[in-house]
Formats: C-alpha cells, sequence, structure tokens
C-alpha cells in the first residue's frame, strides 16, 4: 500500500470524466450523445467507420439503459424493485435479472462483512428527507430505519427464483450497484450491433469499450470535484470500468461536518471511510460495488479487500487528504 500526502488540493474528491477528444483517426466516424438517465447524466461515444450504424449503436445502450431503470430503479412506482419493496413478508417471485443482481448484491455483503448492503432502503428515505431540509436526521429515525436493514434478513430461493424479506418494512435499493450493471448491459447491447470502440460514462461510472481509434487507451481522468478545472491524475485504460464514489455527489453539511448520501449499514449513518473511492475492474456493476464498499471501510481496510480480489485495483482519497493506492494501481496512470 503506498500512501502520498497532498499538498496542492484542499478537500479533495474524485470523479471520473473520460476525455474522448484527441488522438483519434480522422477516418472514423463518432456518435455522441448525454442523457439524462437513472438519475444522473450518462454520456455515450461510439466510434466507427460509418456514422450511421454508430448513431443505431448509440441507440441500443440508452435503450438498454431505459430497460434496466425501468427494472431497477426504485423511484419508479412500477419498476419491479418497487413491487419487490412493497411485499412485506411474502415471497416475491423476480424475473432471473434481477435475482441475479440481488445475488451478487449479497455476495459483496459477504465479502465486506456488511459495509455493502442493498437493504439500506429504510436509511436512504432518512438520508433523503434530511437532505431536503439540510437537517441532521432525528436520532429515532435513524434507529427505526436501521432496525430494518441487514443482508442477512433476506432469503433467496433459487429454485423458485424469489426473494423474500424476513423483517417488516424492508426495502432495497439498488443504488450502488445498478447503475454500474445498467452500464455493462449498454455495452454489451453496442457490442451485439458491432461496436468494438465506444465508451459509456453513467455520472462516474466509466466504461470503455475496446480503445480509441488507432488503438490508443482510453484516456479517463479523475477530477477534483470540489474544482472542476482541476485533475488529480489520469489513467490509460482498454476494455475497463473505471468508477469513482464519495462525499461530493449528494450530500448536505450541519455544524462543520458532511453527511453524504452514502449510508454505514452497520451504524445507520452517512458513511465517513474517506474522501473518494476509484475502483478498476472487468465490469462496472463490480467497480461499482466495490468503490461504494470503500467508502464506508475508509482506506486501510479498503485496500485490504482490492488487494484480495484478482484484476481489480483502487485508489482511495482519505480524509486528511493522502492518495492510498492498491499494489498494481500506478500501471494504470498516463504520464
Amino acid at each position: 500500500m503506498r500512501r502520498t500526502a497532498l499538498f496542492t488540493l484542499t478537500a479533495v474528491a474524485i470523479v471520473a470524466t473520460a476525455i474522448i477528444s484527441g488522438g483519434c483517426s480522422r477516418e472514423a466516424s463518432r456518435a455522441q450523445d448525454a442523457r439524462m438517465k437513472m438519475g444522473t447524466i450518462v454520456g455515450v461515444t461510439v466510434y466507427g467507420n460509418d456514422e450511421a450504424r454508430a448513431q443505431a449503436a448509440l441507440e441500443a445502450a440508452y435503450v438498454e439503459i431505459d430497460r434496466i431503470e425501468k427494472l431497477m430503479s426504485r423511484y419508479s412506482e412500477n419498476s419491479e424493485v418497487s413491487r419487490l419493496n412493497k411485499t412485506g413478508l411474502t415471497p416475491f417471485k423476480t424475473s432471473d435479472e434481477l435475482f441475479m443482481v440481488i445475488g451478487e448484491s449479497l455476495k459483496y455483503s459477504d465479502m465486506t462483512e456488511g459495509a455493502f448492503d442493498i437493504t439500506v432502503g429504510p436509511l436512504m428515505k432518512v438520508f433523503r428527507a434530511s437532505l431536503e431540509k439540510e437537517k441532521i436526521p432525528d436520532e429515532n429515525a435513524v434507529a427505526k430505519a436501521a432496525s430494518r436493514v441487514g443482508f442477512r434478513k433476506i432469503s433467496l430461493d433459487s429454485s423458485a427464483k424469489t426473494v423474500t424479506f424476513e423483517s417488516d418494512g424492508m426495502e432495497i435499493d439498488l443504488g450502488a450497484i445498478a447503475k454500474g450493471y445498467a452500464a455493462d448491459r449498454a455495452a454489451a447491447a453496442l457490442k451485439a450491433v458491432g461496436a468494438q470502440s465506444a465508451i459509456i460514462d453513467a455520472g462516474g461510472d466509466v466504461l470503455c469499450i475496446g480503445s480509441k481509434p488507432a488503438e490508443k487507451p482510453w484516456t479517463v481522468a479523475l477530477r477534483n470535484p470540489r474544482d472542476p478545472e482541476d485533475f488529480l491524475l489520469k489513467l490509460a485504460v482498454k476494455d475497463l470500468a473505471v468508477t469513482t464514489s464519495g462525499d461530493y455527489e449528494q450530500y448536505f453539511e450541519s455544524n462543520g461536518n458532511r453527511f453524504m448520501h452514502i449510508m454505514d449499514p452497520r451504524t445507520g449513518k452517512s458513511a465517513t471511510g474517506c474522501i473518494s473511492a476509484t475502483v478498476i475492474a472487468r465490469t462496472a456493476m463490480q467497480a461499482d460495488a466495490l468503490s461504494t464498499s470503500i467508502c464506508v471501510l475508509g482506506p486501510a481496510d479498503g485496500i485490504k479487500l482490492i488487494e484480495g480480489i484478482d484484476d481489480v485495483e483502487a485508489l482511495i482519497v482519505s480524509k486528511d487528504r493522502q492518495l492510498f493506492r492498491s499494489s498494481g494501481f500506478s500501471k494504470f496512470e498516463a504520464e
């Protein structure tokens, strides 16, 4: 584990921004757009030899993102997740896709000893009410919500494809994994129509497909969110996901303390482990779940977690503004 003190940045946080211009073949056609999806701006860029085909591929990616949002958003009353959250203690038969995502989520919960937990739905309701008022949540409300949280209170029946909550009032929130999964599915849609060079930026979840034209790696810049003109460092990646989570996306401040949208399921309060965490992984779903987990775990336990997983690297900015790199992270840093 390597640490580097940050002397030039104040209260640094990281957000991934794809740099998609410069160094590209003049012969390549490009289709590019940015649309509001899943509560954030999702940008898709596709390169190809034919502009019409590139545009068709781009549209296929957005269709897939819309499909996942309608399936997994707890803010859509008719989504499958919303219907699951209304079942109480009754077993709910899910689609194969939702069952798989819930199953993968529980694996990350086991892996992180509860730092990652999709049953934080009740806590998220308390936080969002506090965010609207910019007021510290009532302790009784937090305690009541926390009593309904716990990944071990979910039962999965793989043969029947049913999900059962074992405590009344439980709700799942896939916000820490669904956006990454949507990016993965959008990438699959792009590849299905022949796209070999594309990039998806889903509000900090960046997924690179192949390389840029002329076989050059994609450049992903890790930016200081408190200063849009300030970049911490740049990465050079091919066929990889880069996801950043931190305390700068949805938050409010009270009495000098910052309360952010990532909940610590173990305490019922906002996570305080670090300012931000960036994860490089093969899939955006994996990177999404792990970057959220690290924000709860903090630098020491976060790096320990990453070092135990093959083909995954991380960069963490601690509360005292130091950089913590996993052992293989530096090989992706662009000069």
